[in-house]
């Protein structure tokens, strides 16, 4: 039997070892092992991550634009990105760089809403990104997702691209 004056460390060792197992499950980029092990961690113990492990992972999986994995972890603890953490609002601006790249505009609102955070369009990062996002629909004929993309950042396709691609000029006005 363990002394009573004993349990209260031996409690905090133990939600300190669960913790660092919810971390570590975090760190994979394996969602349906997320999935399942979560589920699993928390039934046998009936410890959820702290509000410090889940921001980690926030960090983790915006830097590499998985928000899909995110939301899941959101819909596990209840817990919101905390807008407010440096490292958050580093990791939610890679993940806008990854989707403005892609010239994918409905994940931009959803990120926006879901972070918190807005994107900074008057970085060179980002209006760079918004150029290849559009070029990457211009040369697939998307010109409705390159509309979306000028609706959501007011950043004008460069002169070079619609001069490449002088079908589309019309629809950007006097960006010619």
């Amino acid at each position: 039997m363990i002394p009573q004056e004993n349990l209260g460390g031996l409690e905090e060792e133990l939600n300190g070892d669960i913790q660092n197992s919810y971390a570590e499950l975090f760190e994979t980029d394996d969602r349906l092992k997320i999935y399942n092990d979560f589920k699993k961690l928390k039934q046998l113990t009936k410890i959820v991550p702290n509000q410090a492990v889940v921001q980690k992972g926030y960090v983790g999986w915006f830097r590499h634009g998985d928000m899909d994995t995110a939301k899941l972890i959101k819909d596990f603890t209840r817990i919101k990105p905390n807008p407010e953490i440096p490292e958050m609002k580093e990791a939610v601006h890679k993940s806008y760089l990854i989707l403005f790249k892609r010239g994918w505009t409905y994940p931009i609102e959803e990120l926006k809403r879901f972070s918190g955070i807005e994107p900074s369009y008057e970085t060179t990062e980002i209006k760079d990104a918004v150029q290849k996002g559009y070029l990457s629909d211009l040369e697939d004929g998307l010109i409705h997702d390159a509309k979306k993309l000028k609706g959501y950042t007011g950043i004008l396709p460069s002169k070079k691209l619609l001069k490449k691609y002088p079908q589309y000029a019309k629809y950007f006005g006097d960006s010619q």
